[in-house]
């Protein structure tokens, strides 16, 4: 099972920062919310990449914003 994730990517360190989600289209609509609340507490953020990223291998950790973002329980992953 894949799950995906929206990322931020500073230098060689990725973060995945809401997720996970079930399909790359539903992470694309969190990545707005997700990317505008990093930028809000992060004064470097403005720097970083954003994008979404596809994970196997069961890894299926929580977002590190997701509390922070408001995302319908149904688009997450259990």
């Amino acid at each position: 099972m894949r799950a995906f994730y929206v990322d931020l990517v500073r230098g060689a360190w990725l973060d995945f920062i809401a997720g996970p989600f079930g399909s790359e289209e539903i992470a694309r609509k969190y990545q707005q919310a997700a990317v505008g609340k990093q930028v809000e507490l992060d004064p470097w953020a403005p720097f970083d990449d954003f994008g979404v990223s596809a994970v196997s291998g069961g890894f299926c950790q929580p977002g590190r914003l997701n509390d922070q973002i408001e995302i319908d329980p149904g688009d997450l992953l259990n």
